[in-house]
């Protein structure tokens, strides 16, 4: 997937990424050390953006569901995550890790927590699937996404 673009939005780095076989586009931004979504599942967090968080991970690790949980997931189907109680979550099989060679989304040096979304989801258009139809999502739409996450990452911060 190539970067399309890189930007700070206050202190929260963030990146535009076009998926290379579907051609839609993902957004990104990180967290320092510290925010309260740090080093969290993208379904413990609570924020609202386009489809939903679909990433999470540091810029040199990635987290991929396991088959167990894969497997929990789809014989106990949870909802939306605030309505999980400790119980029920305590029990969600974890994340595999995956170490990257390259750092993703983008190389800050930095000790950054990402959180990701995509827009490959129901009634968003794919560049190389035409036929499907859709809402183009462009980089000015994913910019306006992260605007938002940005935004509820600070409310967050503050404890909100």
């Amino acid at each position: 997937m190539p970067e399309v673009a890189f930007f700070l939005l206050g202190d929260l780095p963030c990146s535009i990424w076009r998926h290379e076989q579907l051609g839609h586009l993902c957004g990104y931004i990180g967290v320092p050390k510290g925010h309260p979504w740090y080093g969290k599942d993208y379904d413990a967090i609570e924020a609202d953006v386009h489809g939903g968080l679909t990433h999470f991970g540091s810029e040199r690790l990635l987290f991929r569901p396991s088959r167990e949980r894969q497997e929990y997931l789809t014989k106990h189907p949870l909802g939306k995550s605030e309505d999980w109680n400790d119980e029920e979550y305590a029990k969600l099989p974890r994340w595999n890790t995956v170490e990257r060679e390259e750092a993703f989304p983008h190389d800050t040096g930095l000790d950054v927590w990402w959180l990701g979304f995509d827009c490959a989801h129901a009634g968003d258009h794919m560049p190389t699937m035409p036929d499907l139809g859709g809402i183009e999502r462009d980089e000015a739409y994913v910019r306006a996404e992260l605007e938002g996450l940005a935004g509820q990452a600070a409310e967050a911060a503050r404890g909100g």
